[in-house]
């Protein structure tokens, strides 16, 4: 049977969620209002119009019972993964009823809904094989923060290159001056993909440009896939240490 133009559509939401961080262990499970970080991520995922399902992809025995406490659908993955696009990649390939898989940070519990439905509509109108999120960069100290992602893109709206650095460096000028002259852009940890795409990349060997900086997404681009970033107004912030905790504790009253 052919399958209706609703059903090539059809979008998979998968959280890969790990237990070990070498920042802050366990994060995923700390907890903000009483609900562990995984859950408000969850939460906010199946609170998209863009996405049919969503499941939580794991290899560890504490989010898996944390799953089942919180009602939140999950499945299995080898404990050989290094990264969350491999996890997803294991579940996508159980599913075959999905052109679309989109991978969601388990560590993003301010993300907003319709940022992800934005990311999502704008690949399929591209017809683009990878998409992701961006949202300007507001002040010098997210600018030069390591575990702040930035990207740099082309007249296309896709990724020219992704770094922990401040990219690009403003010849002749004070970093703490830099975002007077030009418009920084801070990586949002989301990636849609089609199917086939993420079945693919999970199968190829690291570069030494991804090593470096420890960013995946770098060997998309040095393998030549294009990688559409939706550049939104997100000012939410990743859970990646303490201060990053407590500043979401501080914050929680945005979590709806």
């Amino acid at each position: 049977m052919t399958p209706s133009s609703d059903e090539k559509n059809m979008v998979l939401g998968i959280i890969p969620a790990r237990y070990d961080s070498s920042r802050l262990p366990g994060k995923l499970l700390k907890t903000i209002n009483e609900k562990p970080i995984l859950w408000w991520v969850y939460h906010k995922a199946v609170q998209c119009q863009q996405i049919d399902r969503v499941l939580v992809a794991t290899d560890d025995e504490r989010i898996a019972s944390t799953c089942e406490t919180f009602n939140m659908p999950y499945e299995w993955t080898s404990r050989e993964h290094t990264n969350g696009t491999d996890r997803c990649a294991e579940v996508a390939s159980r599913h075959e009823q999905y052109q679309w898989v989109i991978n969601i940070q388990g560590d993003e519990p301010f993300i907003i809904p319709g940022e992800i439905d934005s990311i999502l509509s704008g690949m399929q109108i591209r017809d683009v094989p990878i998409a992701t999120a961006a949202t300007p960069i507001l002040s010098t100290e997210e600018l030069i923060d390591p575990s702040k992602v930035k990207v740099i893109l082309n007249a296309r709206s896709e990724a020219i290159y992704f770094s922990r650095q401040a990219i690009p460096y403003v010849q002749g000028k004070p970093s703490d001056k830099w975002l007077e002259h030009h418009a920084y852009l801070r990586h949002i940890g989301l990636y849609a993909f089609k199917r086939d795409i993420i079945l693919k990349v999970s199968r190829w060997s690291s570069p030494a440009i991804q090593l470096a900086e420890s960013l995946e997404q770098l060997k998309w681009l040095y393998e030549g896939i294009p990688i559409f970033v939706n550049v939104g107004d997100y000012h939410g912030r990743g859970i990646d240490t303490a201060d990053d905790l407590e500043w979401a504790r501080s914050q929680s009253h945005l979590l709806i």
